[in-house]
């Protein structure tokens, strides 16, 4: 089949770049920034320098594994193979990967192919070696190169350490022995990163993956861009408890998720009772509670990102255990107010909700009164009400919104900290040719230098 690879040749070119790139894979663990620190304190710990011991630490740019899921999908089936524990690759998804959804036409078209599980049963049947990754061949001691076997082992061992992992869509180049029957109908587990304290998932859906309640300790931070999540309560909050039920009771499927909160629209709708068929009002159904998660659950993670979801809502379910989040970025979706449950987020000092559809942030002094920086660019904003109440505040970026005068960014200049404000492409910036000069002056008055 064309644009298609053997397993074999990947897994040479995976282990070739793993090897190739094992100190840079090792410092892209998080690292938060800030603006004072020594340059041992910002060198992050290297958690592979296992693999070649006797050379010295050198300086390297960070790198982070990317993959796809269908490419993962084949690492892990190749290691289980091999007796390595993976996690549960028999989990059935209630939907199938909807990024598989053009692989499944391909599957379609001929089902005389081996199916998923025929290929794990000949993968099974391979001669098991000895653990432990060639460190002679590694330091070039030997000639011969490891067996296929020595890589799976070796890549193993390195992924259980590893401390960031980005994964992706599916790429047009695909496993030959995948490309006729791919895994669509099952979930891919995630436990063999033990490690991670980084993980960003774009154009993929968080659900069909498992062992959150894992990667929910050690995480630090997440990021999930262009998903089809609505409420990310789902990932968050319920595929946390299903993943723990699974676990204890060894169930292959999900939990059946909690009705989805009511919002915008909806809870307007909601508190008018409908009609049933018999003419009698009646009110829509309690909503059952959500799980109890314990304390320790995202207690690690830092910085939240979930840009470009289409997301309406940020749910409350999450937030008592988002208790060190310092970071959230909720641009660019479809916000039309401040979530209100940010207030129940006291450590939330960075919170970008640009490029969505705001047009008022009254009572943000409540809801943020620890942030430093504040990104409200491309908005609808009319007016900065509000802005003077936030005594943290250091950054503001206030591009791209509907102010009409230049004096509603004299707001600013009540804030004790303020140092840089963003506010081009206003409409004032067009009807005020020295709008600059005025801006400039409100914060003089108060003895602000922005």
């Amino acid at each position: 089949m064309a644009n298609t690879e053997q397993g074999d040749d990947y897994i040479r070119r995976f282990a070739a770049f793993i090897r190739s790139h094992e100190q840079s894979l090792a410092s892209a663990g998080f690292v938060p920034r800030t603006r004072h620190h020594s340059t041992s304190q910002s060198e992050p710990y290297n958690l592979l320098s296992w693999v070649t011991p006797s050379q010295p630490q050198r300086h390297t740019s960070p790198v982070v594994l990317s993959i796809d899921p269908h490419h993962l999908s084949y690492i892990l089936m190749r290691m289980e193979a091999l007796g390595l524990n993976v996690g549960d690759m028999d989990v059935k998804l209630e939907t199938p990967l909807k990024q598989n959804a053009y692989m499944s036409l391909l599957a379609a078209k001929d089902r005389d192919a081996q199916s998923i599980f025929s290929i794990r049963s000949t993968l099974s049947a391979v001669s098991k070696l000895s653990l432990g990754p060639s460190l002679g061949w590694l330091m070039g001691g030997a000639v011969q190169p490891p067996s296929l076997d020595t890589e799976l082992k070796h890549m193993y061992s390195l992924m259980t350490l590893l401390p960031a992992l980005s994964l992706h869509a599916f790429s047009a180049r695909m496993i030959t022995e995948l490309a006729e029957d791919p895994p669509v109908d099952n979930a891919l587990p995630l436990d063999v990163f033990k490690s991670l304290q980084s993980l960003e998932m774009t154009d993929v859906d968080p659900r069909d993956y498992i062992g959150w309640d894992q990667l929910s300790i050690g995480l630090r931070s997440f990021t999930i861009r262009r998903s089809s999540v609505e409420d990310v309560s789902d990932v968050l909050v319920d595929a946390v408890a299903n993943d723990m039920v699974r676990r204890k009771g060894d169930l292959k499927t999900p939990v059946k998720n909690r009705p989805r909160l009511i919002h915008h629209a909806s809870s307007i709708r909601s508190q008018h009772p409908s009609i049933s068929p018999d003419g009698l009002p009646h009110s829509p159904p309690a909503e059952a509670p959500p799980p109890t998660l314990p304390a320790y659950t995202w207690a690690s993670l830092r910085h939240l990102a979930l840009p470009d979801n289409a997301l309406t809502f940020f749910p409350s379910a999450p937030t008592p255990y988002l208790s060190a989040l310092q970071s959230l970025d909720l641009s660019s979706n479809l916000l039309v107010s401040l979530p209100p449950c940010l207030s129940q987020i006291p450590t939330l000092t960075h919170l970008s909700v640009a490029h969505n559809m705001l047009d008022s942030i009254l009572g943000i002094g409540a809801l943020l009164p620890e942030v430093r920086s504040l990104n409200l660019s491309h908005n609808r904003l009319d007016s900065l009400c509000g802005l003077e109440r936030l005594p943290r505040l250091r950054f503001a970026d206030l591009r791209s919104n509907a102010l009409e005068d230049s004096a509603e960014v004299g707001r600013l200049s009540q804030c004790m900290e303020i140092e840089d404000v963003w506010i081009e492409d206003n409409m004032f910036c067009r009807t005020e040719p020295d709008w600059r000069v005025r801006v400039f002056e409100l914060f003089r008055r108060e003895g602000r230098e922005v």
